[in-house]
């Protein structure tokens, strides 16, 4: 009888490290880990990463985005890439001037506020959530303080990274998946009644991520 119970443990213990869908309990609360990643951010000297986002409902077609994001401090930021429309856009400030190219146009605008609200409609947010940790923006800014989190938090294997999963339930039902390492996003699902649309679903994905990288001061270069 010892001999079996010893071989169904080591079985037991065998699933659950073989299997990456195996979620453990995570050590931190879901407000302790979103804290964390918000100084994560802020600690940055400067930064880089791909974010594509995507966009599906139970009524409509998948629409699709991307962004490359760069990020020098104090307040250098350039954000570029597809639309869902499949046209080219950008953002991009100095610090100082800041500047919206779309639809083959290009204007001024007067703050990061207008600029990633500018910008968040054509790219299915790809650019927003990154830029308004990096930029303290009120604009698409993922950790309000009156968000209502999962008592449970689990870690998983998503993107070949080891990640928090932490559950936010109102006022938007989303999911973040938190690098336990670096504690940087590497993925957000969003889930939105839109009526008549049925049930949006919003997934971004950051990949290529660099910490503190060296970035050339011509990428904030801002259009006359």
């Amino acid at each position: 009888m010892t001999i079996f119970r010893s071989l169904f443990a080591a079985c037991c213990l065998f699933i659950c490290l073989g299997n990456p869908s195996f979620a453990q309990t995570a050590p931190l609360s879901g407000s302790a880990i979103l804290a964390k990643s918000a100084a994560a951010y802020d600690a940055l000297t400067s930064y880089s990463c791909h974010v594509e986002a995507s966009n599906t409902s139970d009524k409509g077609p998948v629409l699709s985005a991307n962004a490359d994001i760069s990020f020098v401090r104090p307040g250098s930021f350039s954000a570029a890439g597809t639309s869902m429309g499949n046209t080219p856009y950008a953002y991009v400030t100095n610090g100082t001037a800041h500047s919206v190219t779309a639809n083959g146009s290009t204007s001024s605008v007067a703050d990061n506020e207008m600029g990633l609200a500018s910008v968040t409609g054509l790219s299915l947010q790809a650019p927003t959530t990154i830029g308004a940790l990096l930029l303290h923006t009120k604009w698409g800014a993922p950790f309000p303080s009156d968000q209502t989190l999962a008592n449970k938090v689990t870690i998983q294997n998503v993107q070949g990274h080891k990640c928090y999963e932490v559950d936010s339930l109102t006022p938007i039902k989303r999911a973040f998946w938190i690098d336990a390492k670096t504690f940087l996003i590497v993925q957000i699902a969003t889930r939105m009644d839109a009526g008549g649309l049925g049930t949006l679903h919003f997934l971004q994905t950051v990949t290529t991520s660099k910490i503190n990288p060296t970035i050339s001061e011509a990428t904030f270069a801002v259009p006359d």
